[in-house]
């Protein structure tokens, strides 16, 4: 039977091993995140490169609860109608999804190229 001592130490081992995972999950995420910002400026022909486009933290659920990197992207706004004419246009809704996509392949190379060597 464990004493209180060593319950309390192996609380405290859990927290420090589950921070430190929440710090790896944000720090991937934040690369993602600047992987498809490059990616979404990058040769842009209708995606406004004058927008806001800044990256941000924020504790949203599907985020935080998240147990890979995860990132939130918004594309506009239906409440500017300029903006959601846009987002009508199939056109230019398959160019976000292609430069959604090479962002998500852009981050995928570089954590496969930062993976040490497996030795099966």
């Amino acid at each position: 039977m464990k004493d209180i001592s060593s319950l309390q130490k192996e609380s405290e081992v859990k927290t420090i091993l589950t921070d430190l995972q929440n710090q790896a999950k944000m720090h991937k995420s934040y690369k993602a995140s600047q992987k498809l910002k490059e990616s979404w400026f990058e040769n842009s022909n209708s995606i406004s490169k004058h927008s806001k486009n800044a990256i941000r933290q924020a504790p949203f659920y599907v985020l935080a609860k998240s147990e890979i990197p995860a990132v939130l992207v918004e594309v506009g706004f239906l409440s500017n109608p300029k903006e959601a004419q846009k987002l009508m246009d199939s056109q230019y809704q398959e160019e976000i999804a292609n430069k959604l996509a090479d962002g998500i392949l852009n981050f995928k190379e570089k954590v496969d190229k930062d993976q040490p060597a497996r030795l099966d």
